[in-house]
């Protein structure tokens, strides 16, 4: 998106897409305002400014055009082994240059757990967001990791994973 910048606005659970002169693109949204019903916890900007919605609660993907209208939306990204219900959600989004993605953020032990008994959840999801079970079956888990809040693409196709965990003395954690 040369010169045009999509800003997440975590209260209201939208987007604001601004120019390079700081006014909001009008063609995007409502006078350049989305609101996306569920509060994105992260996104993707393609090249021809179409949005990628990783949603935390929903835990799936929202595509969405240049414009700002909802094309489709995913499955459900944590799959059968990332328990529903328990403490679950997904906090970040990676688009690989494949044209796949992967998902990361955490998945509870149990309902009542300490925060500490989180383990690190990891996807690699298709171009239409639909799991890849060919990658750890489908879901990566690092146990008592706490929370993953970033993953990069390295220039060697490698994915670097950045966030909480509880197994190095509550410290931040970096996992190739």
């Amino acid at each position: 998106v040369s010169r045009e910048q999509t800003v997440q606005n975590h209260a209201n659970c939208g987007f604001l897409r601004m120019g390079a002169d700081g006014l909001l693109v009008s063609t995007f949204g409502i006078q350049g305002r989305l609101s996306t019903g569920e509060c994105a916890q992260d996104f993707a900007v393609r090249t021809d400014g179409a949005l990628d919605l990783l949603n935390g609660p929903g835990l799936n993907l929202q595509f969405r055009d240049a414009s700002g209208t909802l094309v489709s939306t995913s499955g459900r990204i944590f799959p059968a082994g990332a328990d529903p219900g328990y403490r679950t959600a997904a906090r970040t989004l990676l688009r690989l240059g494949n044209g796949q993605y992967m998902a990361g953020g955490y998945v509870g032990v149990c309902f009542t757990c300490d925060p500490g008994d989180l383990d690190w959840a990891v996807a690699r999801l298709n171009a239409d967001g639909s799991v890849d079970s060919s990658f750890a079956g489908g879901l990566l888990r690092q146990p008592s990791a706490r929370s993953l809040r970033t993953l990069v693409e390295l220039p060697d196709g490698k994915v670097l994973g950045a966030g909480y965990a509880t197994a190095f003395g509550d410290a931040t954690q970096i996992s190739r």
